[in-house]
């Protein structure tokens, strides 16, 4: 029997016949820092961990619902702009989260994030640095 974390990801199509890697909301940068950064939250172990669960893919779709209008609920109105404005405020938080960790890697170790070993990542995630007014809201 073999351990789950050797198992095979599959790559499968969603219904815009897009690749299950494909990017809706990140760019592909964005994207492989997510996907570094979640791997250290779950890493894998003798169980699967955030890159084979595609928690990077998880993430990215949900922070595309909507942006064109479109979205698993059928929401109009107030709803619709209510929700709207939040997925808009967490867009926000993760583009200026994936440009903190960015800058804090290459400050501190001369490289990006992704390049980093895993321990060096922990302390990148780890450090405390002020928000930008980026962050706030208006």
């Amino acid at each position: 029997m073999s351990s789950q974390a050797n198992w095979s990801v599959v790559t499968v199509a969603d219904d815009s016949g897009r690749s299950a890697d494909s990017t809706l909301f990140f760019d592909r940068d964005q994207w492989v820092v997510v996907e570094a950064a979640t791997a250290r939250i779950i890493p894998t172990d003798h169980d699967p961990g955030a890159r084979e669960a595609g928690a990077v893919r998880f993430i990215d779709r949900s922070l595309a619902v909507y942006a064109d209008g479109t979205g698993f609920l059928k929401l109009e109105g107030k709803e619709a702009l209510a929700w709207q404005t939040r997925i808009a405020a967490l867009r926000r938080t993760y583009v200026e989260g994936i440009r903190r960790l960015q800058d804090v890697s290459t400050a501190t170790f001369g490289r990006g994030f992704v390049e980093l070993e895993p321990d060096q990542q922990d302390q990148v995630r780890s450090a405390r640095t002020p928000r930008s007014c980026a962050t706030s809201s208006t």
